[in-house]
This record gives C-alpha cells, sequence and structure tokens, in this order.
C-alpha cells in the first residue's frame, strides 16, 4: 500500500475523535463511482488522498474540483477514474455545493507495508489541517 494509504489513515485516525454535529468520516478506500452515492445529502465534502502534484513529499494543498480535472493522469490515485468521476458528477448535477480533495504528496506508492516517514509527515499535516477547519467551523 506505501503512501496510497495517507487517505485511508487520516480517516480512521479522525473517525476515532470527537467531531462537530453534523460530520462523518467515512473511510472509502478505493470506491470510485460509489463516491457518487457516498456524498448524496451532504453540501460539504472532503476527500483526503495520495496525489503526486510535483512538490514535495509529506506537503498538502487543498484542490477544487476544476483543479483535479486538470490534473494530469495518475496524479491522483482513487482507483476508479476520479477524473470521470467528478465529470459525470457535473454532468448529473450531483456534486455537492462545495466539494474540496486535501491532496498529500507521496513518497513511496510502491506495495510495502506501511507509510513512508514523508506519508506519517502528511498524515500529521492532514490531521492538523483538518482539525483547524473543523475547529474554525469552516
Amino acid at each position: 500500500m506505501g503512501d496510497d494509504g495517507i487517505g485511508v489513515t487520516v480517516a480512521e485516525r479522525l473517525a476515532g475523535e470527537p467531531l462537530p454535529a453534523g460530520v462523518a468520516v467515512v473511510e472509502a478506500g478505493t470506491i470510485g463511482l460509489g463516491l457518487l452515492d457516498l456524498w448524496q445529502g451532504y453540501e460539504r465534502v472532503w476527500l483526503v488522498d495520495a496525489v503526486r502534484m510535483g512538490r514535495s513529499p509529506g506537503s498538502w494543498r487543498w484542490l477544487d474540483a476544476a483543479d483535479l480535472l486538470c490534473l494530469e493522469p495518475g496524479g491522483f490515485d482513487a482507483h476508479a477514474g476520479p477524473a470521470g468521476v467528478l465529470q459525470l458528477a457535473m454532468a448529473l448535477d450531483a456534486l455537492p455545493q462545495e466539494f474540496s480533495l486535501l491532496a498529500v504528496e507521496p513518497g513511496l506508492v510502491e506495495r510495502r507495508m506501511g507509510l513512508s516517514m514523508a506519508g506519517r509527515r502528511g498524515v500529521a499535516a492532514a490531521l492538523a489541517e483538518l482539525r483547524r477547519r473543523l475547529e474554525c467551523g469552516e
């Protein structure tokens, strides 16, 4: 799994913490088109995943739907054509009001157990950013 497990790790850790009312954490793994069903009824959706952006491993940034559609193939790693999922959601008017991806630059995405040191730093940074946004009511 390597650093491809960044999103899963963030979801597992965040799910174990007290969260504000109305906030749900779902570990979606490689759900692909199932995202369309998963985010129905939510006004705001934040995804967390490993994304190759050409940045320093472990660094992160927020991407919106337009940013994701512009990434080169292989940049966003949800294993089911994320650009296609987003395009379909837009065509069906099924995209949440606010959609953002907290993209974390992976270090190693080769088959291995556990995250790299950079991946662990990225998880810690992503958790800190999500907690900050939740505390600020963003």
